[in-house]
């Protein structure tokens, strides 16, 4: 049976469909575009793409043209423009990554069941309530991450997108479950069948971060002797909340009780390695499936043993310092790691997870004279010039958020953020200057590339929750940002 003539292309509502593919092209160009002054073209652009999406619909129905070609049109310029434009924010814009995964795999799923369901009735599928509310939800997100990333309001839509497009994915599916399978044991098998896809899909993104460094700005280790004189020279005076539960201690702290185990790829049956671990022990043998964890479960009951083998242990920072080569000048960057037991978060038993790296950074010139100080939130970061940065008696100063570590240049409300590019706001970070920790209060031990447990590939705390890694793997997820290797695209990436 023919689906569609040539006819049906020339009526207004396919037109406008087969206009919105073709807006595709410029938006992606402007997109690649450097210059941010033409973002203002992309947006009228977006509208007008989102516009067709509604009036193809309403004018089909007002006007007595829905076809069957017009069935087919519609959700392919949906997932086209959708699909083209979200890759290219990824690229180009540092969009969240997790919501296009879910919309194309959706997607997939739609087009798949689509075909067959087509061949079987002779009839195209066509968009859906709920289909349309899930798009005109991305379409606003997408419109948001121009207008005002970073807000609350971007963070709510960003949230409800990903929640449409489950729903909807799963309404499809279970619309074409009706025409495809009468029998019901056929159903579950299917159903049982992209569960596991689903499963593995989620898994095999969860898994493939390979925590290899970044590529560095020709790096160098300073000669220890030097090196030592830096750190100490610039050592912050750290400030903690009245309310926190863990400061910076040693990593021996967490080796002499906690177990190592491998991971499962599929996160399921780990098997425990060791039950004690030797920080001289690791090597490259232990890698990126291996975790630690404390043989604790609960939050409460990590504090209560960290409180009790505290004393036993000295407050560590652990410094660095690296010669990198950046504009044919010759900087020194500065590096302070901080270790802790745990991050609460501000919450004690909900939000939580084992073990917490952070560092603070200082760029040094050439006379090494301080330039810039670059202060590690959770995944992100904030850089300042040096003259922006409080010092007590010549030294920088650091407020460290409660529960969760990140640390800032000023006490008070900080916003927080779920991703690397500050797009997505969760909760915020409290800093109050209530315990000082100054330099002659903590121990300062010296980082090479050569100590042993520098070199863990593995994680820091069970990777269900965190997936958190040592300090040569930081940032696993976006290898440009690596601390450890590639400081100066570090500083790139959040200086203002």
């Amino acid at each position: 049976m023919k689906l569609f003539t040539f006819r049906q292309f020339l009526l207004v509502p396919n037109l406008l469909s087969i206009l919105r593919i073709i807006l595709v092209i410029p938006i992606v160009l402007l997109l690649t575009a450097p210059e941010s002054k033409n973002d203002f073209y992309m947006i009228i652009l977006l509208i007008a793409a989102a516009t067709t999406d509604y009036l193809d619909g309403f004018l089909s129905r007002k006007m007595n043209q829905v076809t069957e070609l017009g069935k087919i049109l519609d959700p392919i310029a949906d997932k086209l423009a959708m699909g083209a434009i979200l890759i290219s924010m990824i690229f180009f814009r540092d969009f969240p990554v997790l919501l296009v995964i879910l919309l194309v795999y959706r997607d997939l799923m739609i087009v798949g069941f689509g075909f067959f369901v087509t061949k079987k009735t002779s009839k195209a599928t066509s968009a859906n309530f709920l289909g349309k509310l899930n798009t005109t939800i991305v379409a606003i997100t997408m419109l948001l991450f121009f207008l005002v990333p970073g807000t609350i309001i971007f963070t709510i839509f960003y949230f409800l997108s990903i929640i449409s497009i489950i729903v909807s994915g799963v309404n499809y599916y279970f619309v074409g479950e009706r025409s495809l399978f009468s029998i019901k044991r056929t159903r579950w098998i299917v159903r049982i069948i992209l569960i596991i896809v689903s499963y593995l899909l989620i898994s095999i993104v969860n898994s493939s971060q390979a925590l290899k460094p970044a590529a560095t700005k020709s790096t160098s280790v300073i000669s220890l002797e030097n090196s030592e004189e830096l750190i100490r020279k610039y050592s912050p005076v750290f400030y903690f909340s009245k309310d926190e539960k863990f400061f910076p201690i040693n990593v021996e702290s967490f080796f002499d009780h906690s177990l190592l185990f491998s991971s499962n790829p599929l996160l399921l049956f780990d098997r425990k390695l060791e039950d004690k671990v030797n920080k001289n022990s690791f090597n490259q043998l232990f890698d990126e499936q291996t975790y630690l964890k404390l043989n604790k479960n609960l939050a409460s009951d990590i504090s209560d043993f960290y409180s009790s083998i505290k004393p036993n242990y000295p407050i560590v920072v652990y410094g660095r310092t690296m010669e990198v080569n950046e504009d044919g000048k010759s900087n020194t960057i500065i590096q302070y790691w901080l270790f802790y037991w745990a991050s609460n978060l501000g919450s004690y038993e909900i939000v939580w997870h084992e073990c917490d790296w952070e560092v603070v950074m200082y760029k040094l010139d050439e006379n090494f004279e301080p330039i810039e100080a670059g202060y590690s939130q959770h995944y992100y970061g904030e850089i300042k010039k040096w003259d922006e940065v409080e010092l007590i008696n010549g030294k920088p100063v650091v407020f460290v958020s409660k529960g969760g570590h990140s640390m800032y240049f000023n006490k008070g409300e900080h916003p927080s953020f779920l991703d690397n590019s500050k797009k997505i706001q969760l909760g915020t970070d409290n800093c109050s200057p209530d315990i000082k920790l100054a330099p002659d209060e903590y121990k300062i031990e010296i980082l090479q590339d050569t100590t042993s447990w520098v070199n863990y590939r593995g994680y820091w705390g069970l990777p269900l929750t965190t997936k958190l890694n040592g300090p040569k793997f930081r940032n696993p997820n976006n290898k440009a940002l690596s601390m450890w290797t590639n400081p100066v695209g570090w500083f790139e990436k959040y200086r203002k």
